[in-house]
């Protein structure tokens, strides 16, 4: 990888080289017959703004991928490692949109190779409850792929600080300056995975759920016998904001919670235009409210009568 006076901050062929993904050399294939697509793809290089990556899946160094989601992992090892917090470790989780398990993996192993201590949610997860078990085993941080409401072409990297809030300007510049300093040793990132692999994983719910057993008083919601539709945009909310609901007593209407990567090609938000069947259900008198989270359930609308 290389920078200076050329067009392309990265040469196709070296992606190709640093890339595990095995379509990725066919993919450039069908780019190079178009300069401005190539220069689209290998001109630019994502950078940290909100606390982390954001952008649409593709092959170069300005979209989502492997070798950048790795470039990002190992940039947070490095800034873990100058302020001896290996041992504090993160928590790392991830969305239901394509490849986020992949990347999360990714991760985990850079950052294990690295002796960064991990504790990876094995499953598609909110938001909040990574962020909520970062702080709950006070860990250094917490690494979220997700790209939150954007469309389903996008995927995305977060970082959190040990309070639970995105990673500040000062603590994105000091992992910048380390992704650079990669980019200047032409660090080949499909070959830095090397030794044993030994990270933990663990299940998100039990502690969760306990905790907002502990802050919510669910016989009060039971008592009110509400019906509810719950809009769970094939998000990663099923299994939260349903169950509990449900275990309070409240009769549900499910919709769309099933997990899809592509959100059935809609918005995964709970926009006006996303939670059109719950306010159809909630004006039609068959639900007193309708209750949305987007898809990685870290936002949440409301309908009601």
């Amino acid at each position: 990888m290389r920078d200076g006076s050329s067009r392309l901050l990265v040469q196709p062929e070296a992606w190709i080289n640093a890339d595990p993904d095995p379509h990725t050399r066919s993919t450039i294939e069908k780019l190079s017959s178009n300069s401005d697509l190539i220069a689209a793809h290998f001109g630019a290089k994502l950078s940290f703004g909100t606390a982390g990556l954001r952008a649409a899946r593709g092959v170069g160094p300005s979209r989502m991928n492997r070798v950048s989601v790795r470039v990002a992992a190992r940039a947070i090892g490095g800034y873990l490692l100058d302020r001896g917090l290996s041992e504090k470790g993160v928590v790392i989780g991830y969305d239901a949109r394509p490849d986020s398990d992949i990347y999360a993996l990714d991760s985990a192993r850079l950052l294990t190779a690295l002796g960064v201590r991990c504790l990876l949610i094995d499953e598609p997860c909110p938001t909040p409850v990574v962020v909520w078990h970062q702080m709950a085993r006070m860990t250094a941080g917490a690494i979220v792929v997700t790209a939150s409401h954007n469309p389903f072409g996008y995927s995305g990297f977060k970082y959190s600080m040990p309070n639970g809030a995105g990673a500040p300007r000062d603590v994105t510049d000091k992992i910048e300056a380390h992704v650079e300093k990669l980019l200047a040793k032409r660090w080949q990132p499909k070959t830095a995975v090397v030794g044993t692999f030994q990270c933990q994983t663990f299940d998100p719910r039990p502690a969760y759920l306990k905790r907002i057993r502990q802050l919510v008083d669910l016989r009060a919601i039971g008592g009110a016998k509400l019906k509810i539709a719950v809009e769970l945009m094939h998000g990663t909310g099923r299994g939260y904001l349903d169950t509990l609901l449900e275990e309070a007593g409240a009769n549900i209407i499910r919709l769309r919670d099933t997990l899809n990567p592509l959100f059935g090609g809609g918005s995964p938000e709970p926009s006006p235009e996303g939670m059109r069947e719950a306010t159809a259900l909630v004006r039609a008198g068959k639900a007193l409210l309708g209750l949305g989270l987007d898809g990685d359930a870290d936002r949440f609308g409301i309908v009601d009568c």
